[in-house]
């Protein structure tokens, strides 16, 4: 969860503060389907990380 929260931080410049306290926060949340959404924000960090290192290997 660390690693997730720490590409999070990186990717949007931003501060979640501590990711447990946040995790807490999404899985408090009803109905919501947790599963849709760590899929939707797994494959979100897996698309910005291949735009990332395909800007690299232009340059």
């Amino acid at each position: 969860m660390n690693q997730i929260a720490y590409a999070f931080e990186k990717i949007f410049n931003c501060s979640f503060g501590s990711i447990y306290d946040q995790q807490e926060k999404v899985f408090d949340r009803k109905p919501f389907n947790r599963t849709k959404a760590l899929d939707f924000l797994r494959n979100l960090i897996i698309r910005k990380d291949r735009e990332s290192k395909n800007k690299q290997d232009e340059k």
